[in-house]
Order: structure tokens, then sequence, then C-alpha cells
């Protein structure tokens, strides 16, 4: 018999019976954040270090993650779950949109300000709907702001919480909420301020659910993220905005530059296009690109760990296990 655990639970202390005992363990953690034991082993409560890791050096601990630049034999990478995370609300109002973009800024981040003041200083703020925060405390690596600067004025909102659910809402153990669909449906597109934007320290790009939520709702987009979030995407067949002919600043190295070039961008498509023009011409493309995720994500399938039957699971890897399943059913059917 093996075991699963929920990465969360490893900080609870009375955890620390779970290991030491020789048994087999699986810890679902699924971050792509955590790329070695070493950021692994500070999410551990400390009485549970010694006995995590002996077992995990010997081979009894397994753990699962989403992020493909792992090199470990103890590390199983499964890359869709932040796609699954995504998978909540499914179904956006039909409506003639009035404004050209949506931007959605929750956790306050540098690069997610500079954009902002970016799009201010072009006299775009007033084309779009952007959020920024809703905390009234300040949140740790954020500058210490939470609420809109002033120099923005009213055309930077708080943050958008969804309170309702969309019928076809599958259980969510983390707490991800499905997107304000009453508000993107009066835009034509998302700037998506991604997870990750600065730090190239390692190979690849990461995409977060902030992305694949888009897709699943057939959505256009264009990434604020690290160089070739935009362009890396499109090399694995998904296709981009159209009406954005000139992709060659997604590759730029100066964070600064990239962000100044996408904004660039942003401009010329408001300049040129009418939002029922952009529309039009992105039906093609969110209908690829939907279908595309779901070919993908149904030919990886689900980690095998999620269909064992010899397995025990604590309460929160029961959770999503269940949660997994009931996604990968959903998007089989299609739903």
């Amino acid at each position: 018999m093996i075991q699963t655990v929920k990465l969360q639970e490893l900080r609870i202390p009375e955890n620390r019976r779970l290991f030491g005992r020789n048994r087999p363990t699986h810890v679902l953690a699924w971050s792509e954040v955590f790329r070695s034991f070493a950021d692994w082993s500070k999410c551990l409560h400390p009485a549970l270090k010694p006995s995590f890791a002996a077992d995990y050096r010997s081979g009894r601990i397994v753990l699962h993650t989403c992020w493909r630049g792992v090199e470990d034999a103890r590390v199983q990478v499964w890359p869709w779950f932040d796609a699954a995370l995504a998978y909540t609300a499914l179904h956006m109002p039909v409506v003639m949109p009035r404004e050209y973009y949506v931007c959605q800024n929750l956790t306050v981040r540098p690069h997610r300000t500079q954009l902002i003041d970016q799009l201010h200083s072009r006299d775009l703020l007033s084309r779009g709907r952007v959020s920024y925060g809703y905390r009234t405390e300040p949140q740790p690596n954020n500058n210490g702001r939470n609420r809109p600067p002033q120099q923005w004025g009213d055309l930077v909102e708080s943050a958008w919480i969804e309170s309702t659910q969309d019928a076809y809402q599958l259980p969510n153990p983390v707490d991800i909420p499905p997107p304000p669909v009453n508000i993107w449906a009066t835009t034509v597109f998302n700037i998506i301020t991604e997870t990750h934007h600065d730090d190239q320290r390692e190979p690849g790009v990461l995409w977060t659910e902030k992305t694949w939520q888009v897709i699943w709702l057939r959505r256009p987009f264009v990434i604020c993220g690290q160089p070739g979030a935009n362009t890396q995407l499109r090399a694995r067949g998904y296709r981009l905005l159209e009406g954005i002919t000139d992709w060659s600043w997604d590759l730029e190295p100066d964070p600064v530059v990239r962000v100044r070039k996408l904004v660039d961008c942003i401009d010329d498509v408001c300049n040129r296009y009418t939002p029922e023009q952009l529309q039009e011409m992105n039906q093609p493309v969110v209908e690829h690109n939907r279908q595309l995720l779901i070919e993908n994500f149904l030919s990886d399938g689900l980690p095998d760990i999620v269909w064992e039957s010899n397995r025990t699971d604590t309460p929160g890897a029961a959770g999503v296990c269940e949660y997994l399943q009931e996604v990968y059913h959903a998007i089989r059917s299609k739903l």
C-alpha cells in the first residue's frame, strides 16, 4: 500500500507520523516554484524534516511537480496541473464588447505596476478594464502597495472576485476563484500578467493557470511574462492575438524594454481596429487554442498516481485526486 499526501499538509507537525515507517509516499505538490529538495524542504514543519529527509534520500518519497525543468529521479513531472486548476467557469456571457482589453492583477508585483504605468502614460487605461490588488494590508514582496497609486485615478479598480460559481465549476482544493466573466465579456482580449517575469535564471517559460484559464474561456490574449512567453506558445501550436503582426519584442531580454514594446503593440491594435473587428478576427484563434489545449491535456492524461487503487490518501490528497478526476472527465465530455 502506498500513501499520498498534499504538500500543504506537511506544514502540520502532527503529520510526522507519515514518514519514517518505510512506506512509499507520494507528495502531491504540482507547484512550478519548487526546483530542488532545498525548495521542497522549506514547506516542511521542522518536526517533519528529519524523517522526511531520510525517506527522500532512501527513495521512499516521490515528489510531483508541474515544472518541466526538474531533473531528479525522485520527482515526477505532470505539466497540466495549472491547466486543471484553470478549468473553472466555462461559459462567457454573449455581449457586444465595449472595450478592448481586460488586465487582472490580484497580487501586486513590480512588472504589473510597470505595465499599468505604461498603459497610463499612453492614455490606454480608459480603453480597457484594469484591476490592481484588493487587500487593505501590505503583502510581502509587493513594494508595500496593495492599493492603486493615486496617479492612476479611478481608471484602475480593486480586483474583481467572482462571488457566484459557474454552473459547471468543479470542486477546487486550492481556492483559485473563477474569473469575473461578466467583466471579461465586455472586452475583446486579455492582457495576462503572468506570475514569472524577471526571473530567467532557469531555462524555459512557465505558464500558470492565468494563461490556461483564458484559453479555456476562448479568449485572445497577449502575455506580459518571461522572454518567449508568447512565441514559445506559438511554437507549441497555439495561435496568438490576431492584429499584432510583430512579436519580436517577446524575446527582448530587458524586462523594462519588453513591457514598453508590449504596450506599443496594444496601442497600435487599439488605434487600427474597433473592438468588434478584433473580436471577429480572433474567433478562429480562440476556437483553435481551446481545442488544442483539450487535445494536449487528454493526450497526456492524468498521472498514474491519481488512478492508483492501491493507495491510502490523506484528506488533502484525497481532495486533489478527486478534483483531478472530475476535471479530466469533464474535459473528456467537452462541457
